[in-house]
């Protein structure tokens, strides 16, 4: 491969050359004025990390959040919005879930952070930067409307309903209410003659509930794969997993209990040949989805763009429970539910007290205006209903309006919704210029022609993209190998660490370049990939200590 040319003095990678750039930026009209008020909905980890950075850009930022404390989707209690459980741990290693320029502590970097840590990551992130005076609690916000003569008109009222509605007027809006607001439960035929319970796995915290319990699982997902084996192990006297078709089931560790996306997320893995990364990632994965389909599970739904993947983390137990027969599958859908029994569309009768539905989430913006929200919505060529965006963040037809962290990617989505609040911002206060109204449609119109996850993106190169807007594309080119070969080759070798976007460019971070020295050298690990045998990826994954600090 042939690095891009690296310009030291703007660190523009791929870019148009500086000239262009600020030829570009003299004709980028201010879209919210010095000063300007942004409201956030949403106080969780991206909400968070949109405030700070309206900070940086001498904007005022005011957080609506409906609940008591920070920590969004990481923070268990009863709230409707949580959908956390007792047990939950990240997907992604600590290095993938690092603020930018506010990095974990030194013991999570190589490990699955637990739901506990992060939450006190953003506590104490919330407290090193200050945004406390600019956070609403116990606040729900009602209404978005756009008034043309004033800016954005946003209704607010109390959570627990304490008092009246109260209008706000904003110069712009971010909403960073997650992917998780609005549980998908599909229509099961015969429901009242159920004498057992039935949940989504929204509601779900603990296992305690399932012991001695008939459990069937509809779906298979991330949260399918978690419940299904917190009740096996926890005493349920069967689990069957139900599901239409199979999946690609991808660990999240490698056979060493180390994290695969320090390996996934490397320049160097993804300046390989598709064909190669493909084989490479095939090593990984392969082992593990043939036990899965020995023992049941469907075979996927043939067709470009329609496969789907789901996260593994407990690779040694899980086997063990379906080589037991403690977890099996079961093909299918619900086709009614009896007394005490589940019928499939297959036509087999499974057993069951307790039925948790893991079919995912429905994208709503129930507060918007609905010829808001109608734009900001499409369906895809898959069926789904997706974020109908620029760059899957801006409203098509009011740029001021943005939408944070709804996206799928291989890193983190709040790490990703970071770099999507910098980009917006870039436009916002005047760096970068609208797109043009046929970039517009070509994006739009691309997203509806995916495949089953429209709003899947490559990390790497989507964050690149996103990093232009802010002069921050890491300096990855001929002239930091010149100056400093040890950098170039971590940001090559190593995992793609949110840090790298603030070596350069708008509100840089000092040490930025140093925590990038200090990271593994994660592309190393592929030798031992093609050497390993093809089932040994069954190691536990590496999680932080438990934590005793909530």
């Amino acid at each position: 491969f042939a690095p891009s040319p690296f310009d030291p003095a703007s660190a523009h990678v791929g870019m148009a050359p500086a000239a262009s750039a600020k030829s570009a930026q003299a004709q980028a009209a201010r879209l919210v004025p010095p000063g300007g008020k942004v409201c956030i909905v949403g106080g969780g980890t991206t909400g968070l990390l949109a405030a700070k950075n309206c900070r940086d850009e001498g904007l005022v930022p005011t957080v609506f959040e409906r609940s008591g404390r920070v920590g969004g989707v990481w923070r268990l209690d009863e709230e409707p919005s949580r959908v956390a459980y007792e047990s939950l741990y990240t997907n992604s290693s600590g290095s993938l879930m690092n603020i930018s320029d506010y990095p974990l502590e030194d013991s999570l970097q190589g490990h699955f952070p637990r739901r506990e840590d992060i939450c006190d990551y953003y506590e104490r992130y919330v407290e090193a930067v200050g945004l406390g005076p600019f956070i609403r609690f116990g606040t729900e916000v009602r209404s978005v409307r756009r008034r043309p003569e004033v800016g954005w008109s946003v209704v607010t009222a109390a959570a627990r309903d304490a008092g009246g509605p109260e209008e706000h007027v904003f110069d712009a809006v971010f909403v960073c209410t997650g992917q998780f607001r609005d549980p998908l439960v599909p229509e099961l035929p015969n429901l009242a003659a159920f004498r057992g319970h039935v949940s989504h796995s929204a509601a779900y915290r603990s296992p305690k509930n399932l012991v001695g319990r008939r459990v069937v699982v509809v779906g298979i997902g991330n949260s399918a794969l978690d419940i299904s084996l917190e009740a096996a192990r926890s005493g349920a006297s069967s689990v069957v997993i139900l599901c239409r078709s199979g999946t690609n089931i991808v660990p999240v560790a490698d056979y060493h209990g180390r994290p695969a996306d320090q390996m996934l997320n490397t320049r160097a893995y993804e300046a390989l040949p598709r064909t190669l990364r493909n084989l490479l990632f095939f090593r990984v994965v392969q082992g593990t989805n043939a036990e899965f389909r020995h023992h049941g599970m469907p075979a996927p739904t043939a067709g470009k763009g329609s496969v789907g993947f789901a996260n593994l983390k407990e690779h040694v137990e899980y086997r063990r429970m379906l080589e037991e027969g403690r977890i099996r599958f079961a093909a299918g859908a619900v086709a009614e539910l009896r007394e005490a029994s589940l019928v499939t569309t297959e036509g087999e009768e499974l057993g069951a007290d307790e039925v948790i539905l893991c079919t995912g989430y429905r994208m709503s913006f129930p507060f918007l205006e609905p010829e808001l929200a109608d734009a900001f919505l499409a369906r895809s060529a898959g069926g789904g209903l997706h974020l109908s965006a620029y760059r899957l963040v801006m409203h098509p037809v009011e740029p001021t309006l943005c939408a944070l962290s709804f996206v799928l990617t291989f890193g983190n989505e709040s790490c990703v919704g970071e770099m999507q609040a910098r980009w917006a911002l870039a436009h916002w206060v005047g760096r970068r210029p609208l797109p043009s109204g046929e970039a517009l449609e070509a994006d739009l119109a691309r997203r509806r022609r995916a495949g089953k996850y429209p709003q899947f993106v490559p990390y790497i190169s989507y964050m690149d993209t996103l990093a232009e807007a802010c002069d921050a594309v890491p300096p990855i080119g001929w002239a930091t190998l010149l100056q400093s070969p040890w950098l170039f080759w971590k940001l090559w070798a190593s995992p793609v660490v949110p840090a790298q976007f603030r070596i350069a460019g708008c509100h840089a971070w000092g040490e930025a370049a140093d925590f990038v020295r200090a990271q593994p050298p994660a592309a190393l690990r592929w030798a031992g990939v093609l050497w390993a045998p093809p089932d040994s990826a069954s190691a536990k994954p590496a999680l932080s200590p438990p934590a005793s600090r909530l």
